[in-house]
Order: structure tokens, then sequence, then C-alpha cells
């Protein structure tokens, strides 16, 4: 009795290490989750920076992050677009606080969030592999509707 009540231990062990280590690949739902969090914190930083009117360009590079991210989870490459829209969450933090906003708690990550971004990539590394261009403005950007950063 003793041996099997051991295996099954062990087996529910290798279980919940596999289900946590799945998670933590994030696939195509936890991905998604992810996307349209960092949709609503780039409206946020958006609605910052028409308010308080700092124009540092981070709106911008957030929204092609964002972009780039939505181009990879369509390939299905899924933790490379959590990877970039953490990159684009990130900017909008900084577009936020340079507005003398608040990063609110509803935004940071979440318990769920945070394995996915163990293992992201350096910003040097993200940023090289969006094209941004040079003459577009977080004014310009302040036009554009949520849906054109939307995950559909």
């Amino acid at each position: 009795m003793k041996k099997h009540f051991s295996l099954l231990l062990i087996i529910a062990f290798a279980l919940i290490c596999q289900t946590n280590n799945l998670f933590a690949q994030g696939g195509k739902h936890e991905a998604k989750a992810f996307l349209n969090r960092t949709n609503g914190i780039i409206m946020k930083a958006k609605g910052a920076v028409e308010v308080g009117k700092v124009y540092t360009g981070d709106v911008v590079k957030a929204v092609h992050h964002q972009k780039y991210a939505r181009q990879m989870f369509k390939e299905g490459k899924y933790m490379k677009a959590i990877h970039h829209s953490y990159r684009a969450r990130l900017l909008a933090f900084e577009a936020i606080k340079a507005n003398k906003a608040a990063v609110s708690d509803d935004m940071q990550l979440s318990k769920e969030e945070k394995p996915l971004i163990e293992k992201v990539p350096d910003n040097k590394v993200l940023d090289s592999e969006v094209k941004i261009p040079q003459n577009v403005k977080d004014e310009s950007l302040l036009k554009e509707k949520e849906e054109d950063v939307k995950e559909k």
C-alpha cells in the first residue's frame, strides 16, 4: 500500500510539473490573453499622452511592437508574440509615467503571465526585430482607433 501511495505521489508531482511547464511555454490562448491585456494598457498610455502632452515616442514604439506581436501570433509564434507584447507593455508604462499618470496595479503582470516572460530576450534584441518608422510621432498615433492595435 505504501509503495502504491509513493508511486501515485511521484506521478502526481510529475504531472503538476509538466502542467506548469506547458503553461510557461505560452500557447495560443495565453498569447491572445496577453496581447489583449497589452492592448488595454496601450490605450491607457495613449490617453495619458493625450492629457499630459509629453511625447517621448514610446507610444509609437509600443504600438509597433504590439503590431509585430499580432503578426507573430498569426504565424503561430506565440512566445515571440508574448515577448513583443511585453516589450510594448513596458514602453506603454514609460509613456504613462512620463505624462505623470499612474501605472495601476491592474496593469502589472498577473500571476498567470509571470511565467510567460521568464525567458524574454533583451530589449535591444526585441527592438532590432521591429521596424519603427522614424517619421511617425506619438501625436499622430493619438488619432488611431483601438482597433488599430487590437488582436482580432
